[in-house]
């Protein structure tokens, strides 16, 4: 690590990758890109909950990803439990989480690395994070941005070589505890977990240590077959089991977006200069950062085209599927060698950092395209005199038709996003879904949306079931509601669900 460090060309692309890093997260923080899809409903979810100050989670009880959503949600409890009450304050401290925590756990490992000197593991880490994760990064709930990495750090734990301190095992078991609630590639990194950690055992002589290597490899273990047993138990259960295993093994279709072209070259480069053993020099540094400046210029000129977060969105078990036999292939050099090439893990990292800062350089254009889609709809909402609007699809008879920019946001999450960025606290207008059952991203009916009154209140409620009181701090929906009642009586829609 130590030699590592030294390099000056690592220490270069680091530095830069740390500064876009934080352009990436500040812009995204204040366009509140954490709204994007699912984002919305979850956040407009919790806050029906702290309007009423009740501190709830609000997670997904079909999918084992509850830790990773109480992660991503408890930064909002606190900022709201300590004062704040501005409804895009808390939707930045939302956008945050979601951007911001992989790379602090990325910055994690990198320091952890210092003392377990496994550099080995952080190029599989630093690879992971540009190469296959950032592709994914505009559907920020997506629970593999944080969990993969968290499983990063707890397998640089388990190939230490180091004396475990009590903080160690403290870090450990949240890490296991974490990794019960992350998602159904926890089977993958548990079984492996399992497996070699029967060799780091071997190796150790000190109780102490032989003990946390064993609650490592046990602990994984339990977490993968509680992923097991949790994906039986849900309703459908052979649908999603065989969803798993189809998206597990799904990945040649998602090599004809253009984004992807980024992580093919940085392939490419690492096989080159991996099995080098010379560092990588200024002039081969100057190429590749050609090379890659190069396709990222391309895809720039082509932006609607290579820019589809819809087809972004759903990276679940496939993001981790590349990266973990690139892992399993440093595991078998090291065990032939006994001992890693430095200098062909520097040629590993600098590679992997170049890739990462382009890659993060491309959510800065995902970003971009989400504000202006924002933007957007705020001013066709502005303009518009009804209190609900329901925009079409065709060009001819919709001033809201924009396919381009439209690709940032669900028609099932329209309500969500319209009542989120409201200027105003009394909406005039609610965007609403299409007159029409159409089939675009998540297939949801008119009919889900309607107003019921409990006896005691009335509620207004939007997909994907979020039911919103009609006046709290942050909104007052009241004629929205009014007007939702009477499109739904016109148009004979049944209100009694």
């Amino acid at each position: 690590m130590e030699e590592l460090t030294k390099n000056k060309i690592f220490r270069f692309l680091f530095i830069i990758f740390i500064l876009v890093s934080l352009v990436h997260i500040g812009y995204a923080v204040y366009t509140n890109r954490g709204m994007y899809m699912d984002g919305s409903y979850y956040f407009l979810s919790q806050l029906c909950y702290l309007s009423k100050n009740e501190y709830r989670i609000i997670i997904d009880a079909y999918h084992t990803r509850f830790c990773i959503m109480t992660l991503l949600q408890l930064p909002v409890m606190f900022a709201y439990f300590v004062g704040i009450k501005s409804k895009f304050f808390l939707m930045g401290v939302y956008s945050f989480s979601q951007v911001g925590f992989p790379f602090l756990f990325l910055l994690w490992n990198f320091f952890l690395t210092k003392r377990t000197n496994r550099t080995d593991v952080l190029a599989c880490n630093i690879f992971c994070y540009g190469a296959v994760l950032c592709l994914f990064m505009i559907f920020g709930v997506v629970e593999t941005l944080i969990g993969v990495t968290l499983n990063f750090i707890l397998w640089n734990y388990l190939s230490a070589d180091i004396n475990y301190k009590k903080s160690d095992l403290y870090f450990i078991l949240i890490l296991l505890f974490i990794m019960l609630g992350t998602y159904e590639y926890t089977i993958y990194f548990g079984l492996f977990f399992f497996i070699a950690h029967f060799l780091y055992v071997s190796r150790e002589k000190i109780k102490f240590n032989k003990i946390v290597k064993r609650i490592i490899g046990y602990g994984s273990l339990f977490a993968a077959i509680f992923n097991i047993i949790y994906m039986l138990m849900v309703p459908d259960e052979d649908n999603e089991i065989a969803r798993f295993f189809e998206e597990a093994l799904d990945i040649w279709p998602e090599c004809y977006h253009l984004n992807i072209l980024l992580s093919i070259i940085t392939v490419v480069f690492i096989a080159l200069f991996f099995f080098k053993k010379k560092n990588i020099g200024i002039w081969s540094l100057l190429l590749i950062l050609s090379v890659f400046a190069g396709a990222f210029t391309f895809l720039l000129l082509i932006p609607f085209k290579s820019i589809d977060p819809i087809l972004e969105g759903h990276c679940r078990t496939i993001s981790c599927y590349a990266p973990f036999l690139i892992i399993i292939g440093l595991y078998i050099k090291d065990l032939l060698n006994k001992k890693s090439d430095n200098n062909r893990i520097t040629n590993f990292i600098c590679i992997a950092l170049v890739c990462c800062i382009f890659q993060t350089c491309w959510q800065i254009v995902e970003t971009y395209y989400w504000d202006r889609n924002i933007q957007y709809m705020k001013k066709e909402l502005k303009n518009e005199p009804g209190r609900l609007y329901f925009p079409l699809e065709h060009e001819s008879i919709s001033s809201f038709y924009n396919k381009d920019l439209r690709r940032h946001i669900w028609h099932s999450t329209y309500s969500a996003v319209s009542v989120l960025f409201s200027e105003d606290y009394e909406l005039k207008t609610l965007l609403m879904l299409y007159p029409e059952e159409v089939e675009r991203g998540n297939h949801i009916e008119k009919d889900l949306l309607y107003v019921f009154n409990n006896g005691e209140e009335e509620f207004l409620v939007v997909p994907y079931g979020a039911v919103l009181p009609l006046k709290t701090i942050f909104w007052d929906v009241t004629k929205c509601a009014e007007a939702l009642k009477e499109y739904n009586i016109e148009h004979n829609i049944n209100q009694n669900q």
